[in-house]
């Protein structure tokens, strides 16, 4: 999710609520945008041994999202490198352990 496209992102959830077709066609688009964004980061993780959680990339899919968002829109902070190091590193992988 690009820094620049926050703005035409909360442009569209608003339009969400009033929008039933919206709301239907964005959702399809999430789902398939959530599948791409989980899978390689899941699947590197089982490689390097690391059992995880029932329903991980869900809740991957859940939380990723939410803090990059706050990230650059409540923060004010990029969502560079070394945030997403700290994103997988100390919160979604310590998150999704299965022990």
């Amino acid at each position: 999710m690009a820094e620049q496209q926050i703005g035409l992102l909360g442009a569209l959830f608003a339009g969400m609520r009033s929008d039933p077709r919206l709301a239907q066609e964005m959702r399809r688009i999430l789902r398939r945008d959530e599948a791409a964004m989980t899978d390689e980061p899941l699947r590197k993780a089982i490689r390097q041994g690391e059992q995880l959680k029932p329903r991980a990339a869900e809740l991957f899919a859940e939380v990723a999202p939410a803090v990059i968002v706050h990230r650059i829109v409540i923060a004010g902070e990029p969502c560079d490198e070394p945030f997403v190091e700290h994103l997988v590193d100390d919160i979604l992988l310590p998150l999704l352990r299965g022990h």
